[in-house]
């Protein structure tokens, strides 16, 4: 996978940073090129993310700041 790092903001990556080392991925399940995560947060986030052998290929999350389009730091933290 390419520098998945590339794919958001500066300071979401720090945030998802912080969410991982803090114990806010509460389950990560990987099947293939499909990973799925709940991530703690103010509320319990599910993330989905696509990836293939050259990199990550569509993300998801049901938060609101990715409902607006944006890259999310649940979806840092997953990765």
């Amino acid at each position: 996978m390419g520098d998945w790092r590339e794919l958001f903001k500066p300071w979401i990556v720090e945030r998802g940073r912080d969410y991982f080392s803090g114990g806010h991925v509460v389950e990560l399940e990987e099947e293939g090129f499909l990973g799925c995560a709940k991530v703690s947060g103010s509320q319990e986030y599910q993330v989905e993310i696509r990836s293939d052998s050259d990199g990550v290929l569509r993300m998801a999350c049901d938060c609101p700041y990715a409902e607006r389009g944006e890259n999310c730091k649940h979806m840092a933290a997953a990765l």
